[in-house]
């Protein structure tokens, strides 16, 4: 147990896990069911409350973003529960909520979510003021926490700038397909695969799997009539933690 906690890895946000474990084809490398076999055996062998801790954190933030893969790491997953709920501190134990404060006014906690601890609150019309903008986020109890706080407000779709409050960054260009003796000339787009679905206000693409790097998504639209348009924002949101998001700014467009 000494040989594999000096083996594992630490971090801040993401907890105890260990890098050779981490998603592979082989059988034998199963994250999830390894994790939760990790959490008993620091337990039981070594009474280390701490790594019983960072363990359960990385297991909860395999929740985040992604599912579990297969149907045996779903059925250890059940068992993590016994993990998580039956090791180390009782995690459900505290009835406390994360308390929230706008500027000088704190938000009553109402109609919260057994065991997740989620609750809502809601301004609208003259009720939001600009100091509001100011919030402050309070967690009196021990343990961890996530959360994510979204302001949206209506604008003139002109006047939208592109988002730099997260890692991701999208930009929104327009192009002319021209014909030559070559045929159409167009960008070369890296292999991505994703499901388009294009309606009346928008063209969604949903993508299960997206590596890092630049990607170039390309479509055609064909104009009616002249006058001056906005062709609206391009929009990139995690679906499962929409934490993770961003946008572009509108590109004018003038017909004639």
């Amino acid at each position: 147990m000494h040989s594999i906690k000096e083996r594992s890895v630490t971090d801040e946000e993401l907890g105890m896990f260990w890098r050779e474990l981490e998603l592979s084809w082989w059988w034998f490398r199963a994250p999830i069911e390894t994790q939760a076999l990790m959490i008993e055996a620091f337990d039981e062998v070594m009474n280390d409350t701490e790594a019983v801790e960072e363990c359960r954190v990385w297991l909860l933030k395999q929740k985040q973003t992604q599912d579990w893969k297969t149907t045996k790491a779903t059925a250890d997953a059940v068992y993590a529960v016994y993990a998580l709920l039956l090791r180390g501190v009782d995690i459900l134990a505290s009835d406390e909520v994360v308390e929230v404060s706008l500027a000088r006014l704190k938000i009553e906690a109402e109609d919260v979510e057994a065991g997740t601890g989620y609750y809502e609150k809601r301004f609208v019309g003259p009720d939001i003021k600009p100091e509001m903008g100011e919030v402050t986020v309070t967690k009196r109890d021990e343990g961890v926490a996530w959360g994510s706080l979204h302001w949206q407000y209506l604008e003139d779709i002109d006047k939208i700038t592109p988002h730099e409050g997260t890692p991701l960054t999208l930009e929104k260009a327009l192009y002319i397909k021209r014909n030559t003796a070559r045929g159409p000339m167009l960008e070369k787009v890296d292999g991505l695969r994703y499901y388009e679905s294009t309606r009346d206000t928008a063209s969604h693409f949903f993508i299960d799997y997206l590596p890092k790097g630049t990607y170039v998504f390309e479509y055609s639209v064909r104009v009616q009539h002249p006058g001056a348009y906005q062709t609206g924002i391009a929009q990139v949101q995690c679906m499962y933690a929409p934490e993770f998001n961003s946008h572009s700014e509108s590109v004018d467009l003038e017909v004639r």
